[in-house]
């Protein structure tokens, strides 16, 4: 029926919505698909989205920026960046590698809710 394609439709565009992060710039409304999003820090009190074709920026703090991620699939591995886990190529000690060649360190404070949040994430991923 016309009601159940619709049905469809709104839940195919909700989660598309939902795998996506919508950046506010000045006249400007970016949409960056959450699998392009490698790690997220804060230069100058501005939040750089590090992404597979460039970097964005966005005003807004890292902590509300992390409330608006999906749950359990980025974390933070320091006070000033986050790191989209499906994006993580390799964590030795405290060094984290991005599918992108970048060489990230994780804080000595952080290490030990990052490890167990990466542990999490492939629970759920095996």
């Amino acid at each position: 029926t016309l009601s159940q394609a619709l049905k469809r439709v709104w839940d195919i565009v909700q989660n598309e919505r939902r795998r996506c992060y919508y950046i506010q710039t000045i006249g400007n409304c970016h949409k960056i698909p959450l699998d392009h999003i490698f790690y997220i820090e804060i230069v100058s009190r501005a939040a750089v989205f590090h992404c597979t074709e460039r970097q964005y920026t966005e005003y807004r703090s890292l902590k509300n920026i992390y409330e608006d991620l999906p749950e359990g699939e980025f974390a933070f591995i320091n006070s000033g960046q986050i790191v989209n886990l499906w994006r993580v190529a390799r964590v030795q000690g405290d060094e984290i590698r991005m599918d992108d060649g970048t060489e990230l360190r994780c804080s000595r404070r952080m290490k030990k809710e990052f490890n167990q949040k990466v542990l999490r994430f492939l629970g759920r991923q095996g």
